[in-house]
């Protein structure tokens, strides 16, 4: 049995169909039909960061998607268990940005503070705005 493929449409624009993470993450996101937004999407336009667990396997999805990554069963979404781990972190013009993991997801965005390899860092803002956007702060 073959996955079900999501179609990702760039706004103004044509997209071919795609599945990777680049992709999932800067494009709108349709299911097959194209009508359904995401509730990945849709929670994270609230500010609120969620994840997708399958109702079926228990595996966590990441990137988002309408099923498990693994068995196809239906997610539900719930909020990220905080607090993350910083992985990698990299500033230049005083600016850092990294990649924190939670729930053994990885997560790129912005770190206020100075950050340390292992160290805890929460999310202090997410959005969405034509793509995903996150901000941590280390502690």
């Amino acid at each position: 049995m073959a996955a079900p493929r999501i179609i990702a449409k760039k706004t103004g624009g044509k997209c071919k169909d795609w599945t990777c993470p680049k992709h999932v993450s800067s494009c709108h996101i349709f299911n097959r039909i194209g009508a359904k937004e995401l509730n990945f999407e849709s929670e994270l336009k609230q500010g609120r960061f969620v994840v997708g667990k399958c109702t079926k396997c228990h595996n966590t999805n990441w990137p988002p998607s309408e099923y498990c990554s693994k068995c196809f069963g239906e997610l539900s979404y719930s909020p990220v268990k905080e607090p993350g781990t910083v992985i990698e972190w990299s500033s230049k013009d005083g600016q850092t940005f990294g990649i924190v993991e939670f729930e053994g997801i990885r997560v790129m965005g912005a770190i206020q503070g100075i950050p340390k390899q292992g160290q805890k860092a929460k999310i202090t803002n997410c959005a969405f705005d034509g793509s995903p956007k996150f901000t941590f702060s280390v502690f």
